[in-house]
C-alpha cells in the first residue's frame, strides 16, 4: 500500500501555516476532520522556500480498533466486532 503524503510548499512559515489552514478549511468543508493531516517534517526547500510533509491519515491503528472493540463487548449487546486488516467488522 502507497503511503499517502502531502506536500506544501511556500516561501515563509507564515504562509505555509496560511496554506495549512487553507487545506484544513477545505477538509471542514467536506466533511472531514482536521485530525486527517499528520505532520511528518517541514524543512527548507530550494530558493529559499519552506516545505512541510503531512501525512494523510485514513485508517484506524490497531490499538484504536482494540479499544474500539473492546467498547462493543462492554455494551454487551449481541453485537460482535473483530479486525480484519486495516478494518473492523
Amino acid at each position: 500500500m502507497k503511503k499517502k503524503q502531502l506536500v506544501l510548499v511556500a516561501s515563509s512559515d507564515n504562509k505555509l501555516d496560511a496554506l495549512k489552514d487553507v487545506v484544513i478549511g477545505k477538509l471542514i468543508k467536506r466533511g472531514l476532520s482536521s485530525k486527517a493531516l499528520e505532520e511528518l517534517k517541514t524543512e527548507d526547500a530550494s530558493g529559499g522556500s519552506r516545505k512541510a510533509t503531512y501525512k494523510i491519515v485514513d485508517t484506524i491503528d490497531s490499538k484504536e480498533a482494540k479499544k474500539i472493540i473492546a467498547e462493543i463487548k462492554n455494551l454487551k449487546t449481541k453485537a460482535s466486532a473483530i479486525i480484519e486488516g486495516e478494518y473492523i467488522a
